[in-house]
């Protein structure tokens, strides 16, 4: 996270809904204001690991929309 002062943070809540996610923000949400840096995969960050699913589905030969 940044370090940021009143005036970004209260910026950054009339700008997004934080108290409806885990952890009260959202990367995907204005998270440009709040965040650093990230460490990893966005995705992960975001709620879903999308890449690494879709790694252990093609691992164990599942047909993901015919792929």
């Amino acid at each position: 996270f940044r370090v940021i002062d009143d005036v970004t943070l209260f910026a950054y809540l009339a700008q997004t809904h934080p108290l409806d996610k885990a952890g009260a923000y959202g990367i995907q949400d204005r998270g440009e204001m709040i965040i650093e840096r990230i460490e990893g995969s966005y995705d992960n960050v975001m709620g879903f690991p999308v890449e690494q699913v879709l790694q252990a589905l093609d691992l164990r030969r599942v047909d993901i929309l015919g792929r």
